[in-house]
């Protein structure tokens, strides 16, 4: 039985008399490890030295010997890290090939494995609280192969867990690791202090310039004098993270506590520019091309209020649109929110030239989970197959929606889901109230580390209360496009007039698949269907075909999203309405 203790195998420096980058001579080499596969020998790999420095041949035979000798070292540490205590290790060169071939013989032996855990409390005034529940218990069962990496993971687990359940200053002090050759097991004793138990203490912000700091502070998740928790920590960094108005942000505790138990944190800001200019173009088959560029302030008046202007232009429509938000209105993490708008729009279904205005409240009810409510009101002259008509709007939109979405440009994981409701009050010239309700959702599943991405979309959408003719054309639902059903044209799937023109209707159906494959590092390609329809009647009409199309996409992957390039062919064709192909160029996925 010995004593000692163990390390995680790392790789070494170089050694600086050897020169690996010599050129003039050099003795170019190739290694091979015998006796081991998969993760473990990937792992000898990594911290082989000779691998490390391929491409850096030595300048002579003795150089490569040392090398050779130096990973026999390393190798048999990966052994014992990975619970091999009887594994031997040689290697020999042949100097006949070209380039010479280094071989490694390892045999491993038998695995060794965890006989005992043991937790040991040090510098315990016994007025503390006991340990949380199990911290104590190793998340390795006893009688599996004795790792390091998941012995030092069970070690951390157990700090971390300390530190969530009110003690800041846990630490290992030491770790005693006995081998028994005779069982072939291991025994594992760690000695924690875990320190004082701690209270959250007075919070310091520094850094700030305009920023106001009791914006920093309404987003502390603890109450004062609550018991510390770690996690509450790493939330109050994300926080402040997200809102965007931060180059560099960290939140750290003191060294130490106070003298009545209490643990200052501090936030240490460094403000980001709080003005942006910016914009994004794209082009389609069907809407030709478009563009919108934006200007705005992230911190209007020292509170994170928000003030963005964007005017957008395009072959089918033309305006500019006001947002107006001020965060943590009359409650912490509620926004109010005033966007205004002028618009003309001149699509095969209708034109229409108008202004509209929003003002809502939008809070957070869970994680991830939102809800607004407000009041809309807006006028337009709309001109369609009926003739021209002005319509004065006033809607009360309801909205609630969940996004766990890793991304909001190139979603790799997770899933959004909206639900969208608003009755609408038509006055003058007759018209009727009528409902407007809208489901859109997507969720995607990653694989082999994201290299491979299958993503699900779909799109449910009624209005009820009044007859499509009596609704404005630019309040009827539509499909078909680049951010629809690719493959058919703006707005053509559905109800045409006898010019093919699009009608709109009183209900919609769009479903959509698409398998993101990642071939390197930018590059990547997306086959995809799209499919759906749009029906003349308040509720999916499942006796109408649906309109299908396939298509192939190219993405180039940039810090700033990818930029995407669809190509996509309706699969139910109708002669002289559909063009056999149609693409699209933009940024982001499509969903």
């Amino acid at each position: 039985m010995i004593l000692g203790a163990f390390t995680i195998p790392g790789v070494r420096n170089a050694n600086a008399a050897e020169n690996p980058g010599a050129s003039v001579p050099e003795i170019k080499y190739s290694v091979r490890f015998e006796g081991v596969k998969g993760d473990l020998h990937d792992l000898i790999a990594s911290v082989s030295r000779l691998k490390t420095f391929e491409n850096k041949p030595p300048p002579s035979y003795a150089g490569l010997e040392r090398r050779a000798q130096g990973d026999v070292g390393q190798v048999k540490e990966v052994l014992r890290s990975e619970g091999y205590y009887d594994g031997t290790v040689s290697y020999s060169i042949d100097r006949d090939e070209k380039p010479a071939r280094i071989t490694f013989n390892i045999q491993t032996g038998p695995a060794y494995t965890l006989a005992s855990y043991t937790i040991q409390y040090v510098n315990d005034d016994k007025q503390q609280r006991l340990a949380p529940e199990g911290a104590s218990t190793p998340k390795i069962p006893l009688g599996d192969r004795a790792r390091a990496p998941m012995i030092v993971n069970d070690e951390n687990s157990i700090i971390l867990s300390l530190t969530r359940h009110g003690y800041p200053y846990a630490k290992a002090v030491d770790r005693k690791v006995v081998v028994d050759h005779r069982t072939r097991t291991v025994s594992v004793t760690v000695e924690i202090n875990p320190g004082p138990l701690g209270r959250f203490g007075e919070v310091k912000v520094t850094g700030l310039k305009k920023l106001k700091t009791k914006f920093v502070l309404r987003r502390v998740p603890w109450k004062p004098n609550a018991i510390f928790d770690a996690d509450l920590l790493d939330q109050f960094r994300r926080k402040l993270a997200a809102v965007g108005l931060f180059q560099s942000v960290s939140v750290e505790k003191a060294e130490e506590p106070t003298a009545d138990g209490h643990v200052p944190i501090t936030v240490h800001a460094t403000e980001s520019k709080h003005h942006s200019v910016g914009g994004s173009v794209g082009y389609s088959t069907s809407e030709h091309f478009g563009g919108n560029v934006f200007w705005e302030n992230r911190d209007l008046l020292g509170g994170g209020e928000l003030l963005r202007i964007t005017g957008e232009a395009s072959e089918i429509r033309q305006g500019v649109t006001g947002n107006f938000q001020i965060p943590d209105f009359l409650k912490f993490d509620q926004q109010l929110k005033v966007t205004a708008s002028a618009l003309h729009e001149n699509t095969d279904a209708y034109e229409s030239t108008g202004a509209s205005t929003l003002v809502a409240i939008d809070r957070a009810l869970a994680t991830n989970l939102r809800a607004s409510a407000g009041v809309s009101g807006e006028i337009s002259q709309i001109k369609d197959d009926t003739g021209s008509r002005l319509f004065q709007l006033l809607g009360t939109p309801l909205t609630i929606r969940y996004d766990s979405r890793d991304d909001i440009l190139n979603p790799t994981k997770g899933f959004r889901a909206a639900l969208a409701v608003t009755p609408y009050l038509s006055f003058g010239n007759g018209h009727d109230g009528f409902v407007v309700s809208e489901f859109n959702g997507s969720v995607y599943f990653p694989f082999s580390h994201d290299k491979f991405v299958l993503a699900l979309r779909t799109r449910l959408g009624s209005i009820v209360g009044s007859s499509t003719a009596r609704i404005p054309a630019s309040k009827r639902l539509y499909a078909g496009g680049g951010g629809s059903i690719r493959g058919y044209g703006y707005q053509k799937v559905g109800p045409l007039d006898a010019n093919g023109n699009p009608l709109g209707g009183r209900s919609v159906v769009e479903l959509g698949a698409e398998f993101r494959v990642r071939i390197s590092k930018v590059i990547g390609i997306v086959p995809f269907v799209d499919g759906g329809n749009v029906f003349d009647s308040s509720y999916p009409d499942f006796s109408r075909q649906l309109r299908w199309a396939a298509g192939l996409g190219l993405r180039y992957h940039t810090s700033a999203g990818p930029l995407r390039l669809d190509l996509a062919f309706p699969l139910n064709r109708r002669p002289g309405i559909d063009n056999v192909v149609q693409f699209y160029i933009s940024i982001g996925q499509a969903f």
